[in-house]
């Protein structure tokens, strides 16, 4: 679809607040190289990031933290 259209996808991970605490989900957090679970607010930069960038098509952004290394 390019030059006209642009094709990218974000993948987020577990975001913050959105497990209710003491689940699995928060003892995992450890593990995450960043010590934390990305915000609403920074996948939503990611999304923005993207929208802005007409040079980028056929990516997959994942915010996770770092959980998939």
């Amino acid at each position: 679809l390019a030059p006209a259209v642009t094709v990218n996808a974000v993948a987020p991970g577990i975001v913050e607040g959105s497990v209710p605490d003491g689940s699995e989900a928060i003892v995992r957090v450890a593990s995450v190289p960043m010590g934390r679970f990305p915000t609403m607010e920074e996948i939503a930069a990611a999304v923005f990031f993207l929208l802005k960038n007409d040079s980028i098509t056929g990516r997959n952004l994942v915010i996770d933290g770092g959980s998939l290394l």
